[in-house]
């Protein structure tokens, strides 16, 4: 990843007048991103994090709930329900890196 953030830096410096877009790795996504120049910053907080506008963070929930719906359908909503299925199927995929079933 420190590769990819230098050769991004260089291509963002040598071309300052572009859009720059990275399509997304993983076999079944086809997601093409664009990559922004700067970190999104609405308040300056202490957090080592930069954060977001609120409506960008609505705009992104919104575009990935509708993506995962068609992918594998609308049954993984964020409800308070759901929580224990949504943490075990983080960890069992990006924890453990089980892509099984």
């Amino acid at each position: 990843m420190t590769i990819n953030g230098l050769l991004a830096r260089l291509i963002f410096d040598k071309n300052p007048d572009r859009e720059f877009y990275i399509e997304e790795s993983s076999r079944s996504s086809g997601c093409i991103r664009i990559l922004a120049r700067t970190a999104c910053q609405e308040n300056q907080s202490n957090s080592r994090w930069p954060s977001c506008p609120t409506k960008v963070v609505r705009r992104d929930h919104e575009y990935w709930s509708i993506t995962f719906g068609r992918l594998i359908g609308d049954w993984l909503r964020t409800t308070p329900a759901n929580r224990d299925i949504r943490l075990r199927l983080l960890k069992k995929v990006h924890l453990r890196r089980d892509l099984a079933d």
